[in-house]
């Protein structure tokens, strides 16, 4: 079983850190768990030593930008004027650091220059091959200057009866793969009090939350023909096929329906990719539909996330007062709610786009 070398780094330090000379638990994306111990020391001194010596250079080495790494970073604010002020071409979606790298060879070093260019004046470098790459990269650099939106393509969205579909699953389940404690929905007419959902306190009620959800859209399918079943990323439709694999269902009539050709599955995010370039570094719901000159949908609470989700379910599994513990359940719910009127928003705009 192989870590990722940064997770044994960055645990390594804290059992240092703490004087613990326990090992650090993983918790595996397929849902087991791991330990480290003194095995990692080797991988944590060579980063230690590594560090010193950047530390002791005279001015700070030259980086690239990531926007997934560095905006989670506590010196993001420190960084980005540097790398705005230099119109560094790593700041945009989709240009990978090597590619910037290897434009700066070529003499497209900056946002503006790249953004002047022609598909035919790009060379192929990794992470940027292709007509069609190169041609979204320079887009992709217009709209970061200009705050444009592009269109690539007029999407085509399924027609029907949309309910939007959002989940809130647990990495930390003990001993067990992932458990969806929350399947949400917006159904017609789409106002906060449309919000519907399955919930479960614990793991110990993951099979009956998973026919619980079958049966929401049993009654969905029966009530709205066609249905559209409206998601944004691939998340949903891969734990509906885990959850099928886990309780042996992949034959069950709905699970088929929902997995099939003819699925009501639509994952929103495929249509945005696809058809607009976007002035953003992160293309991800919150990314779209928080923006002012976008979606412009902003989260009852704005320091909720998916991680936030979590964190609240397991403060309400170890919670004893009951009062507390249905205050925490509300607010994981109005997240929830949240995410499913975002993507009807997103819908509601898009639609707009493409009159």
């Amino acid at each position: 079983m192989k870590i990722k070398k940064a997770i044994q780094i960055q645990l390594g330090i804290y059992r240092r850190l703490l004087r613990n000379e326990l090992p650090a638990m993983v918790f595996l994306g397929d849902g087991r768990t791991a330990t480290l111990g003194d095995e990692v020391d080797p991988v944590v001194d060579e980063f230690i030593t590594g560090m010193r010596a950047l530390l002791d250079l005279p001015q700070q080495p030259a980086v690239r930008y990531s926007h997934s790494k560095c905006r989670i970073c506590p010196y993001d604010a420190h960084c980005r004027p540097d790398f705005e002020a230099k119109e560094d071409i790593s700041l945009l979606y989709g240009i990978h650091g090597k590619a910037a790298e290897h434009l700066a060879e070529a003499g497209i070093s900056t946002i503006s220059q790249l953004a002047m260019s022609t598909v035919e004046s790009i060379p192929d470098v990794p992470y940027l091959k292709g007509n069609k790459r190169k041609h979204r990269a320079i887009l992709q650099a217009g709209s970061f200057l200009s705050g444009k939106v592009f269109q690539l393509n007029k999407a085509a969205l399924p027609e029907g009866t949309w309910i939007h579909f959002d989940i809130e699953d647990n990495p930390l389940t003990p001993d067990r793969e992932r458990h969806v404690y929350l399947w949400g929905f917006l159904v017609p007419a789409y106002t906060r009090e449309n919000f519907d959902y399955v919930w479960t306190d614990d793991e110990t009620g993951d099979y009956d939350g998973w026919l619980g959800f079958l049966q929401k859209i049993e009654e969905y399918r029966s009530n709205y023909s066609p249905l559209v079943l409206a998601h944004y990323s691939n998340h949903e439709k891969a734990t509906i096929r885990q959850y099928a694999e886990r309780y042996a269902m992949k034959n069950h009539p709905t699970v088929t329906w929902l997995l099939g050709d003819d699925s009501p599955l639509f994952d929103m995010q495929n249509p945005v990719l696809d058809c607009l370039v976007l002035p953003l570094q992160g293309y991800g719901l919150k990314d779209i539909c928080k923006h002012p000159d976008l979606v412009n949908f902003q989260w009852e609470n704005e320091e909720s996330g998916s991680q936030w989700s979590v964190v609240q379910f397991n403060r309400f599994r170890l919670e004893t007062d009951l009062a507390e513990k249905q205050k925490l359940k509300t607010e994981i719910l109005r997240y929830n709610r949240d995410d499913v009127i975002a993507t009807r928003r997103l819908e509601v705009w898009i639609r707009k786009l493409f009159l």
